[in-house]
């Protein structure tokens, strides 16, 4: 924890200059906290702060009292834990955020599902008439929202920002766990220990069903209840069908139902809005987002999976024998067994593999499954297109199951870069 007023009297370092970090040094620089900015990024920076950039070597930042560290800069890494057993003060861009704003605090983190659940709870509790803000790994930058008089500000805060946040907000949900990005956290344990600090000093604790054995250190967390089915709502028709989202949707309610409790309200005199809101809601990109779809094909773009276990998820969805199936990306060394052991048992129509991933799961399943390996996306999608063809209807769901970082700057630019090939195919029954 840090003070405006410690800024202010201490040396201050910028180790990278990402959105949060530059978020953070016009909020200084407005305030008059700075009068230099030094920093380094590994990127030839160009900004127009208040105050002057100073260029520094990365080895600089051991020389001053507080860094405010990028989170993409891994906290592991030796120059930061060198800088941290040396006393340095190394903070996340976010931590003055949770000191200053007055508002309600709901954090939320999960291995998957996190962004989906932070946009429905937003979306729903603005429908039930609640002053709320939206920010965190979502896209906005926390300290763009310091300012902002609200009663509760739902946020969510990947792996990465945990790390180096201490914080304690009222509500901390869990949506999901398994394991993830190892290159950053080096370890499973880690990886767990970061993720699971959410919950070290929050007062309420929620998670979702499936999660107990996974949190049994932990005696006060409640688990998602089935309040879809309780209050009569209809997700038939809705983003909500799919198991997994249907148990985020239930997860999501129960901290609802216990909002309203705290404000003497009754879930129950929302039905109607909380049931247009699921009827309405529109997913984020890349996340199991319908491309394309006419009476006999669907084009599926899932680009936000990231490991076996979304894959997973994205594949029971569908209709096994109907599914083309893309996968494969940057290799972290993250395990694929359950994958290819599912793989084996029920194939889907086809399996397409990319690079990197993809080369390990197609040696492991060519006996059993009708597999190809290609060398590019723009391969994968005319594979899969000429197998959907050959079926006169199917799913060609593109679900990676791996980082882009072999071939894309991030998933986003994968998924769109996916969404600009699907465009270009000539299956006739989509022309």
């Amino acid at each position: 924890m840090t003070t405006l007023v410690e800024i202010k009297n201490k040396k201050v370092f910028f180790y990278g200059l990402g959105l949060e970090t530059r978020s953070l040094i016009d909020f200084l620089c407005q305030n008059e906290y700075l009068k230099t900015v030094d920093f380094f990024d590994q990127q030839e920076v160009t900004a127009d702060f208040a105050v002057p950039l100073n260029v520094c070597s990365e080895r600089d930042l051991l020389d001053y009292d507080i860094v405010f560290k990028s989170p993409g800069v891994s906290r592991y890494s030796p120059l930061i834990q060198q800088a941290i057993a040396a006393g340095v003060q190394v903070l996340s861009p976010n931590q003055l955020f949770f000191e200053l704003n007055q508002s309600i605090k709901i954090c939320i983190t999960g291995s998957k599902g996190k962004s989906t659940f932070s946009k429905l709870i937003f979306e729903l509790l603005e429908a039930c008439d609640m002053k709320v803000i939206l920010g965190g790994n979502i896209g906005v930058p926390l300290m763009n929202l310091v300012s902002e008089k609200s009663d509760l500000a739902v946020i969510e805060l990947s792996s990465y920002q945990l790390a180096d946040l201490t914080i304690a907000p009222e509500y901390a949900i869990l949506t999901s766990l398994f394991p993830e990005h190892f290159n950053w956290h080096l370890s499973e344990a880690n990886y767990f220990q970061d993720k699971l600090s959410i919950f070290t000093n929050a007062k309420n604790k929620y998670a979702s069903i499936g999660l107990e054995d996974k949190l049994r250190s932990f005696s006060d967390i409640v688990f998602a209840k089935d309040l879809t089915n309780q209050l009569g709502l209809d997700i038939s028709k809705s983003y909500f069908q799919a198991q997994h989202l249907s148990a985020a949707l239930n997860l999501c309610l129960t901290v609802l139902e216990e909002l309203f409790r705290k404000k003497q309200r009754n879930i129950l005199e929302y039905k109607d809005t909380i049931q247009a809101v699921i009827s309405g809601f529109e997913p984020l990109p890349h996340r199991l987002e319908l491309v394309y779809e006419n009476t006999s094909y669907k084009i599926i773009n899932d680009s936000i999976s990231t490991t076996q276990e979304s894959a997973l998820v994205a594949l029971a969805g569908q209709e096994r024998k109907q599914t083309v199936l893309i996968l494969g990306g940057f290799d972290r060394k993250l395990s694929y067994q359950n994958l290819i052991s599912e793989l084996q048992k029920d194939p889907p129509a086809m399996v397409i593999c990319l690079p990197e991933t993809g080369e390990r799961i197609y040696e492991a399943i060519k006996e059993d499954c009708n597999v190809v390996y290609v060398e590019s996306l723009e391969e994968a999608v005319k594979s899969a297109t000429v197998q959907l063809e050959s079926m006169g209807k199917g799913v060609m769901l593109f679900s990676p199951g791996a980082s882009s970082y072999n071939c894309f700057r991030n998933f986003i630019q994968r998924g769109e870069h996916f969404k600009e090939l699907i465009k270009e195919i000539s299956i006739p029954a989509l022309q």
